[in-house]
């Protein structure tokens, strides 16, 4: 009788949610009238922060001030099927999502982000273990940015994620969840930024969470991204195509039907890979990544079954527009 979703870990472990400035769910900008400051476009997942390191960066020197930021993504991720670890049978995977984020200032200079998500996991599973056929989640978020009192350059980012997590688009009351994250940003220098903080996810079996990470950019077309899901190293070969290599750890709880009863079922999943981006315009941009997957399982929380896939690989295609 519960369910919900949750994404994220980075290199240095399990780390929920991810760093998303640039992508698909939240905006917000941080204007001169609080000081010096941080001129931070964010654009954040509900239950993660996704980052796009060269739009944040170009934002803190530019000091932009924009009034509104309207973002929207799709992604696909195919996972061919993959042999199953002591078991006959085979599972193959399927993930896609859409995001929608709206950032704007309440007053002239509190930056909120608002934004909606939703996930469609597809399994075509032939082993021994019944698993569903598909695990769905929708989430909004709700986002704040404060300045940290007379500590210089310093942030608070505030959030906090309604959400529904299942197997089917038709979710129940026991199924809702409301997680929430609390972290800092430093930036002691322009091309240099630290965050830290905590994500918490109600009655879940892990439910608290650190969030840990740099974001380093030395130059125009060098850049390091080492927070929480999707850490990766990018270059810039011009102005329109980027190449990186990346890494990403998912793992999620969604309540499911198992013959006929409310049951937990927890997916885990790690990614290595390497892709590239493709700016058609300032507006629009195409991403595509390769790589291999591997430490993945479908298991029910209270023993019900439990599947081990072999390592296998993975395509993914992501597409973004930004208003």
């Amino acid at each position: 009788m519960q369910k919900f979703a949750r994404r994220c870990v980075g290199f240095t472990g399990i780390l929920l949610l991810s760093f998303n400035l640039s992508y698909a769910e939240q905006g917000g900008a941080w204007n001169a009238a609080y000081g010096e400051g941080l001129a931070l476009r964010q654009e954040e997942t509900g239950a993660d922060f996704r980052q796009r390191l060269n739009d944040l960066v170009d934002d803190m020197k530019q000091k932009r001030q924009e009034e509104a930021v309207v973002a929207a993504e799709l992604s696909a991720r195919y996972m061919p099927k993959a042999k199953a670890h002591d078991m006959d049978g085979k599972v193959g995977i399927v993930d896609e999502s859409f995001e929608y984020s709206h950032g704007s200032k309440a007053f002239d200079k509190l930056p909120l982000g608002f934004s909606l998500k939703s996930k469609y996991i597809g399994l075509d599973n032939s082993t021994q273990v019944k698993l569903p056929a598909k695990m769905t989640a929708v989430t909004a978020g709700l986002e704040a940015t404060l300045p940290l009192f007379s500590v210089d350059k310093t942030y608070l980012r505030i959030g906090a994620y309604p959400s529904f997590f299942g197997d089917d688009w038709s979710f129940e009351a026991s199924s809702f969840r409301t997680p929430a994250r609390l972290f800092f940003i430093h930036q002691p220098q322009d091309n240099l930024i630290f965050i830290a903080g905590v994500a918490v996810f109600p009655r879940f079996r892990s439910s608290v969470f650190p969030i840990v990470g740099v974001i380093y950019k030395p130059n125009e077309k060098l850049a390091f991204n080492l927070t929480p899901d999707r850490p990766n190293i990018s270059y810039a070969f011009t102005d329109k195509l980027t190449v990186f290599a990346m890494g990403d750890a998912y793992y999620g709880e969604f309540e499911v039907d198992k013959d006929g009863q409310d049951a937990i079922l927890q997916y885990k999943e790690y990614m290595l890979g390497s892709g590239f981006t493709f700016k058609f315009c300032d507006s629009v941009s195409m991403t595509f990544t390769g790589g291999s997957t591997f430490g993945r399982y479908l298991k029910y929380r209270d023993s019900l079954g439990k599947v081990n896939v072999d390592n296998g690989g993975f395509v993914e295609f992501r597409t973004e527009i930004k208003l």
